[in-house]
């Protein structure tokens, strides 16, 4: 039996960012599952913020490529190498 949730995917963070008018960025790899726009980043595990996603994008870096997440506000401190949970909507 599978430790993921059937309803979360999860994703590891590379680095995060913030883009003036555009969102808050956190650029990493799909570990688990599958994300789609509308979907929601649970951010702390003690209270369950939930964040929507608004937009999925590519982030090209000169050795490779991540996933990008775009969301509004980010309330907590999110770390490169963090695994974070994304809940379907």
């Amino acid at each position: 039996m599978s430790p993921y949730s059937s309803e979360l995917a999860t994703f590891k963070v590379h680095n995060t960012f913030s883009i003036p008018n555009r969102g808050f960025c956190i650029a990493g790899d799909v570990i688990h599952g599958t994300i789609h726009k509308g979907d929601f980043v649970v951010i702390s595990s003690v209270d369950k913020t939930l964040t929507k996603i608004s937009a999925i994008e590519f982030l090209r870096s000169k050795n490779r490529e991540y996933v990008t997440l775009v969301i509004e506000e980010c309330a907590v401190e999110i770390c490169s190498g963090m695994v974070i949970e994304i809940m379907n909507q």
